[in-house]
C-alpha cells in the first residue's frame, strides 16, 4: 500500500460473522429486516447495524431471534463464543453512540471529572495511571477518543447535561498542579454553556 493511501480492506470481526448468521436465518425465514424488527420490537435500523456487524447482538435479542427463526439456538451459542474483550469493546462503542446521539445525559461521579468535560491533560494524567501501564501510543489512542466523545458539546441540536461530582474530585491534586488548575478553569467554562448543569 502507497504511503497516504487508505486501504479499502474492512477488518471482519466476530460480529460481522454473527451478522452474517442474522442475514441468512432471516432471509431464509423470508422476512424483511422491517418485518423482523416489527416482530422483535425493535429499530428496523437496529437489525441493519447488526447484520452489518456495526452493532453487537445482544444475547437475549439472540435468544428471541433463535426462538423466532427456529435456528436451534445458533446465534446464542454463537454469541457466547465470541471472545470477552471483543464482547466489551462492541458494548462500550455502543454506549458512545448512544451517548452521541442523545437528547439528555445525566452523570454522577465519585472519584474523577467526567470525560466529557476532562481537558487533555487531564485524561492523559488518568490514562497514565492505569496499572498494569500500558504503552504510551495506547494512551495518546486513549486520548484521542475521550477528545473525539465531547465533540457531544458541539452538536446541534444540543443535548442538555447535568452532571453531580463528589466534591473531593475538585480538592484531589492530579499530576502538577497546572494540570488541575486549567481543568477547574475548564469546569467553570463548562458551567456557562446554557445546556450544561454541573453540582
Amino acid at each position: 500500500m502507497r504511503p497516504g493511501k487508505q486501504s479499502s480492506i474492512r477488518r471482519v470481526t466476530s460480529w460481522h460473522l454473527v451478522g452474517a448468521q442474522v442475514r441468512h436465518f432471516r432471509k431464509r425465514a423470508g422476512l424483511t429486516q422491517a418485518s423482523l424488527a416489527a416482530r422483535l420490537a425493535v429499530g428496523e435500523e437496529a437489525i441493519a447495524s447488526i447484520e452489518q456487524g456495526r452493532r453487537s447482538l445482544l444475547l437475549d435479542l439472540a435468544i428471541r431471534i433463535d426462538e423466532l427463526l427456529d435456528t436451534g439456538g445458533a446465534l446464542q451459542v454463537a454469541v457466547e463464543k465470541i471472545p470477552r474483550e471483543e464482547r466489551y469493546k462492541a458494548l462500550a462503542k455502543d454506549f458512545f453512540q448512544y451517548e452521541q446521539d442523545a437528547a439528555s445525559v445525566h452523570a454522577y461521579e465519585t472519584q474523577l471529572i467526567p470525560g466529557l468535560l476532562q481537558t487533555e491533560a487531564y485524561a492523559r494524567f488518568v490514562f497514565g495511571c492505569n496499572y498494569p501501564p500500558v504503552e504510551e501510543d495506547v494512551i495518546e489512542m486513549r486520548v484521542a477518543e475521550r477528545l473525539g466523545r465531547q465533540k457531544l458539546l458541539e452538536r446541534k441540536p444540543r443535548p442538555v447535561l447535568h452532571f453531580i461530582l463528589e466534591e473531593n474530585i475538585l480538592h484531589t491534586q492530579l499530576g502538577v498542579p497546572e494540570v488541575m488548575r486549567d481543568q477547574l478553569l475548564h469546569l467553570r467554562r463548562c458551567m456557562d454553556l446554557p445546556f450544561v448543569t454541573l453540582q
